[in-house]
């Protein structure tokens, strides 16, 4: 498992999104995680141990907004207190007077924010959760109905909302991150976009207005472009494409410009 999600991160560096030299690789010394208050708590130890081995972006492309491949949501650094505390009952459910905290074995890979996505390992089953927190969890599936049918009064219902994370499907999680991979390798998603239209969620937001479309459009089509004119991926030309695509992301955001003040005029 670490050893995939290390690939993911190397892919998305080899591909331009976060610069080289961002990915901090284990042993963590500075900073370490801070494996008194991981106990403090309540991580298993198997989610312990995995905080040790994963490796962490540097915060500055982390924190960067810009830089997300998930919407509104950032991958977990358990060198960070904030994050060792979030990923014991993270967004919206810090907010929920009584919620108790996630299952101890239950390690978030991706934290959400507010409208973002849940990305979480369970290191018991070896499985990935993954869901929106914009909508509940399909109450068809398969993991809904082995935990039973919830009642309708408003205990029951927030209770089920509590631990909504027993309840969304589970993918074998090198299944999940090798899919993820691939994608990217093979340009099906792409780096660099707004991941609202480009990331793991079934129901992406609505694109408007028309000005938003054409940019979104002419991204796509000229990241592809770039890509295979600069040798994605046996020949890659890293440092070309980057250039090229820099200077080709200022146009098409100058042309979007102008078309949103015409369309406000």
């Amino acid at each position: 498992m670490v050893s995939l999600i290390t690939q993911l991160y190397e892919l998305l560096i080899t591909m331009g999104h976060w610069p080289e030299g961002c990915l901090r690789y284990a042993p963590h010394t500075d900073p370490p995680v801070n494996e008194e208050l991981a106990v403090r708590l309540g991580y298993a130890p198997a989610c312990i141990a995995l905080m040790h081995r994963l490796p962490y972006l540097n915060w500055t492309e982390n924190g960067d907004d810009c830089r997300l491949i998930v919407a509104r949501s950032h991958f977990a650094d358990y060198t960070k207190d904030e994050h060792l505390k979030e990923g014991r009952r993270g967004w919206p459910y810090q907010y929920m007077d009584g919620c108790p905290d996630y299952d101890p074995w239950m390690l978030p890979i991706v934290i959400s924010g507010r409208e973002g996505t849940h990305v979480m390992l369970d290191t018991v089953l070896g499985t990935v959760r993954a869901w929106s927190t914009e909508g509940s969890v399909p109450e068809d599936a398969v993991e809904w109905r082995r935990h039973g049918e919830v009642g309708r009064s408003q205990e029951e219902q927030t209770r089920a909302q509590w631990t909504e994370y027993r309840r969304t499907s589970l993918v074998p999680a090198a299944h999940y991150f090798s899919e993820v991979i691939f994608a990217y390798r093979s340009l099906l998603r792409l780096p660099f976009v707004d991941p609202d239209r480009n990331d793991p969620k079934e129901e992406h937001h609505p694109s408007f207005p028309v000005w938003i479309i054409t940019e979104e459009r002419e991204e796509f089509e000229t990241l592809l472009t770039l890509f295979r004119e600069y040798g994605w991926s046996n020949q890659w030309r890293r440092a070309e494409f980057i250039e090229k695509w820099t200077a080709a992301r200022k146009e098409i955001g100058a042309r979007a410009l102008q078309a949103m003040e015409m369309a406000l005029n």
